[in-house]
């Protein structure tokens, strides 16, 4: 859809900046939703008056052709790198004083297309190859610790305030002390095809991993729910066309997959100490509401699986360190391992059962520092604020523990 009404000659002081995102792949959506907020908020807090406008990839060709250009080009994903590459083959020199950025969550061959015209580059610094910091200067490569997303204080509290007024759906149980835990499931290797299996008998190993967390503290509460992809495949490879299918008939509190179903049942709690909300197409998830909990108890904790970085991502910018734990599980590819490895040396707790049956703390935790990393969209922010008014910082990370 074209917003022909936001076009407008911008005035010498106002900068204008395009986003190009692909609206229909959530990933990519949320992650503009989260830069663009942490730009809006940095942008006042400098006294910089900007002009956004989010467009399509498709239509990318159309604003350079008919609206004059901006001071930014942002785009997203995979998508955006091939606007951008469009945009450049078709514009000649009209552009030619436009800066172009670019972030996502992993590179792509369109990616390695227009390298060359970025004026930024930002991608998780798990995703960042040594061949990749060979291609591109240091000093146009902006590294994060996971992916930019929109998930924020106010979003899980209004999540968690329109789940209570849902007369639908199960209620939450109030408990002095929470263990939120998210199940992730099965994912595909880098080739987009082959598929990776987070399996019963893991979550059986998981939900022991929990009855040992559990068995000292009675005043504990378990909040549990999963995703789309938990148990998506069976065994066999085959897709379980019941799982998460929005079935009035079946309560929410009833899984719908053999994962979720093998970890609940091992759990070796009364009924009364877990909550557990199945995730529904086309139903509010209860991950947020979930989330608004943990975050306002000064002693709740979350297990979450490694195999989404933007949940990880998500958790880790929302909770303190000392209060997440991560899991490694059979669907994590490559570059989910590396985001966990990255997370591991900055002393985020993670346990696996790779080496043993049972999970287990893969090492011991560092000391935790008090200061917390800034999130991938505020570093993002405060760049694009640079570009706009140069200062000499530029936004970094703290690698280490």
């Amino acid at each position: 859809m074209l917003h022909l009404f936001k076009l407008k000659q911008n005035p010498a002081n106002i900068f204008a900046i395009w986003f190009i995102c692909n609206q229909e792949n959530l990933g990519d959506t949320n992650m503009f939703k989260g830069i663009n907020n942490a730009f809006e908020q940095t942008a006042k807090e400098q006294n910089l008056v900007i002009n956004t406008l989010l467009i399509n990839p498709g239509e990318a060709t159309f604003y350079v052709a008919n609206v004059q250009p901006p001071q930014i080009i942002f785009a997203i994903g995979d998508l955006g790198a091939r606007a951008i590459k469009n945009i450049i083959d078709s514009s000649g020199d009209k552009l030619h004083t436009t800066k172009f950025v670019w972030a996502g969550h992993m590179v792509f061959e369109s990616l390695l297309s227009i390298h060359h015209v970025l004026s930024v580059t930002s991608l998780p610094a798990h995703a960042i190859s040594p061949e990749l910091r060979e291609m591109i200067s240091k000093s146009k490569l902006l590294p994060t610790i996971g992916v930019a997303h929109n998930v924020s204080i106010n979003s899980v509290r209004t999540a968690y305030e329109l789940w209570g007024k849902n007369l639908f759906l199960p209620k939450i149980p109030n408990s002095a002390k929470y263990l939120g835990i998210f199940l992730g499931g099965d994912a595909p290797l880098t080739d987009g095809v082959t598929q990776l299996i987070f399996p019963p008998a893991q979550a059986i190993e998981l939900a022991k991993y929990v009855n040992r967390l559990m068995a000292d503290d009675p005043n504990i509460t378990l909040l549990i729910t999963n995703s789309p992809r938990t148990g998506r495949f069976n065994q066999n490879m085959s897709i379980n066309p019941g799982a998460h299918a929005n079935n009035s008939n079946i309560s929410y509190e009833i899984p719908t997959d053999m994962v979720s179903k093998a970890f609940l049942d091992s759990l070796e709690l009364s009924k009364a100490r877990v909550f557990f909300c199945d995730f529904r197409y086309n139903a509010p998830s209860a991950y947020q509401p979930i989330l608004a909990l943990l975050q306002k108890s000064k002693d709740g904790r979350v297990l979450v699986t490694g195999d989404s970085t933007s949940m990880v991502s998500e958790i880790c910018d929302l909770l303190p360190k000392q209060n997440i734990i991560i899991a490694r599980i059979g669907s994590m590819n490559a570059f989910h391992h590396a985001h966990i490895d990255s997370m591991l040396a900055m002393g985020y707790l993670v346990v696996s059962n790779m080496q043993e049956n049972e999970f287990v703390a893969e090492r011991v935790v560092q000391i935790f520092d008090e200061e917390k990393q800034p999130s991938a969209a505020s570093i993002i922010a405060k760049q694009l604020c640079n570009i706009i008014r140069p200062s000499t910082s530029r936004p970094s990370l703290n690698l280490s523990g």
